[in-house]
């Protein structure tokens, strides 16, 4: 006996085609020097995630988050220069940014 199975491939160019909203990220300003306003619009979801991440995958911040639509913060970070990228993670998916110290 055979059994047949179907199996759907969908192709993902991006880490971002993972989100099933609309969530934004965005912070001012960029580039900074470590100190910036953190702005995330379109969320609802309690148990994010922040994280900003060196270029090689080191979390240098991390904070959990209840967002009811909207968010700003103010973030100090004492990093090295170099690009970051700036990860949102709840049950909705992940939306990643990417950000510069100088």
């Amino acid at each position: 006996a055979t059994d047949t199975v179907d199996v759907t491939v969908t192709i993902c160019v991006g880490i971002n085609e993972v989100v099933k909203n609309n969530a934004t990220i965005s912070f001012f300003p960029n580039p900074n020097n470590g100190q910036f306003k953190l702005e995330i619009d379109n969320v609802k979801a309690l148990n994010s995630i922040i994280e900003v991440v060196s270029i090689n995958g080191q979390i240098v911040y991390t904070e959990n988050l209840n967002i009811n639509g909207s968010l700003s913060k103010d973030i100090s970070l004492n990093v090295e220069k170099g690009l970051y990228f700036v990860r949102l993670i709840n049950d909705n998916g992940v939306k990643v940014e990417k950000l510069i110290i100088k």
